[in-house]
């Protein structure tokens, strides 16, 4: 969930966040060339996309759930169902999967992924004011 993303930004680790992902991209393309073989598939289902931006309850709210997420850590069964169509490219009848959902990692997608991913943060920033407040808050129980 973008709460997720917010709580590392909050941590002040989003930039090792980022080599991070690099990282798996660089070092999948060196095995793979080193052992003469393909490419292992590394999909990104995180940042800021339809299903991850999704608003969350309120606290004490006990009626309201959220369609994707139990909440901002852990998703529901829908949407791992969503995740695997998307890396098996399966078409379900019933279920489509959102363009801006899951992107392949490779050094050709790695940058724009990146750049798309800090757009959309700073656009659910803007639109979700009190959440990125309140996860900045939790900075002070650091300690």
């Amino acid at each position: 969930h973008a709460r997720q993303s917010e709580t590392i930004v909050a941590r002040g680790i989003w930039n090792d966040f980022e080599k991070w992902k690099r990282k798996l991209v660089e070092l999948n393309e060196q095995v793979a060339l080193e052992q003469n073989r393909e490419l292992f598939p590394i999909w990104d289902f995180s940042g800021y996309n339809s299903y991850t931006t999704e608003s969350v309850t309120e606290n004490g709210d006990k009626e309201s759930t959220m369609q994707w997420y139990w909440e901002s850590s852990h998703y529901k069964k829908e949407l791992g169902d969503l995740v695997l169509d998307r890396i098996f490219n399966y078409k379900h009848p019933d279920r489509v999967v959102n363009d801006d959902f899951g992107v392949l990692l490779n050094s050709d997608t790695i940058e724009p992924h990146l750049r798309q991913i800090r757009n959309d943060q700073l656009l659910w920033r803007q639109s979700y004011t009190e959440d990125v407040a309140e996860i900045e808050a939790l900075k002070e129980y650091e300690n």
